[in-house]
């Protein structure tokens, strides 16, 4: 039985079938503690998140366990970002209650279990993590969590995963690159995108023609809506005054 919930407050979409998320937040995992992370996804998705991702912050050694034991703490709509080895981790992942599985670097390694994931949970309960920096003028290419380059052209990759049966991406530039790089990048690409970038925001992430956002915790989710309501107030200003 849940320590917190949400009843009456989201909708939840039919069986079998997964809203694409808007706005998603990241939380922490600490192994041992998931009432905690489960505080943290609530507070974030009564702020106005679609969708939860759950990072380990720490060795978990037991992933799935970790999943469940924060959703039977908290009623959210969660992706877990805990590491996925091949199927049958994804399988146990989704078995554990999560909604969707993150998948990173594991991809490019073993690019197999793509086809092998999506065959288990589904294309849209998917998420390909991508991070990228500019590498040379005009440029993108694909790097690992830790920053050293992976030798693959990100449009290369993007076509690719998509090739493979790869629906959704979320792309993480670093901090020092131009946006302007990534604008060719989803206007070529075939899949949904989402965009993780601090400091960014959604008029932003429109202009570059991605689907979404990933912020931080409750407090990146109500300071994104917030600005988006102020660039809405701001064009409903200039358009009666023009």
């Amino acid at each position: 039985m849940s320590c917190f919930s949400t009843e009456d407050t989201f909708e939840d979409p039919p069986q079998g079938m997964l809203r694409t998320p808007r706005l998603i937040a990241t939380v922490k995992m600490t192994p041992d503690r998931p009432v905690f992370a489960a505080a943290a996804a609530l507070a974030a998705q009564m702020a106005g998140c679609d969708l939860v991702i759950a990072r380990p912050n720490g060795h978990l050694t037991d992933p799935a366990r970790s999943v469940r034991e924060l959703l039977d703490a908290a009623q959210v709509s969660l992706a877990a970002d805990v590491g996925c080895a091949g199927h049958q981790s994804a399988r146990e992942l989704v078995r554990a209650g999560a909604e969707r599985i993150v998948i990173s670097t594991e991809a490019i390694i073993h690019p197999r279990m793509v086809p092998e994931v999506i065959d288990v949970v589904g294309a849209d309960a998917c998420l390909f993590l991508v991070d990228c920096q500019a590498s040379g003028p005009g440029r993108v290419e694909v790097i690992d969590p830790s920053g050293r380059s992976m030798n693959i052209e990100c449009s290369s990759w993007l076509d690719q995963l998509q090739e493979l049966g790869a629906d959704q991406v979320i792309l993480r530039p670093r901090r020092t690159m131009p946006s302007e790089l990534l604008l060719p990048l989803i206007d070529k690409c075939g899949l949904t995108v989402h965009i993780e970038r601090p400091g960014w925001s959604f008029a932003l992430v429109d202009a570059l023609g991605a689907h979404g956002l990933v912020t931080e915790g409750a407090l990146g989710c109500r300071e994104q809506l917030e600005w988006r309501e102020q660039e809405m107030a701001m064009l409903q200003l200039a358009g009666r005054r023009s």
